[in-house]
């Protein structure tokens, strides 16, 4: 699919694109299902690894704050969770 493309900037659109929706479900992912954690949220999309899952949380900050803002809140709630 990605192959149809007649030039290198529409292939690099399209590949943002998904990138970015994916970062959105993700966090969607993480809101509806608070007690899961980033390993369940990599094995339910897939093709993506932990690492690249804290990534695209990351990168939120640029698509959507608030839904970043909301990640951040229970990925600290994790954090404190499983510190001791």
């Amino acid at each position: 699919m990605i192959d149809e493309f007649a030039t290198a900037a529409e292939r690099a659109e399209y590949i943002k694109f998904n990138r970015d929706c994916r970062c959105q479900l993700e966090a969607l992912w993480m809101i509806d299902h608070p007690k899961d954690g980033v390993r369940k949220i990599a094995r339910e999309f897939g093709d993506v690894s932990k690492s690249q899952v804290h990534r695209d949380l990351q990168r939120l900050k640029d698509i959507d704050y608030s839904l970043f803002l909301q990640c951040r809140q229970i990925m600290y709630k994790h954090k404190r969770k499983y510190r001791r």
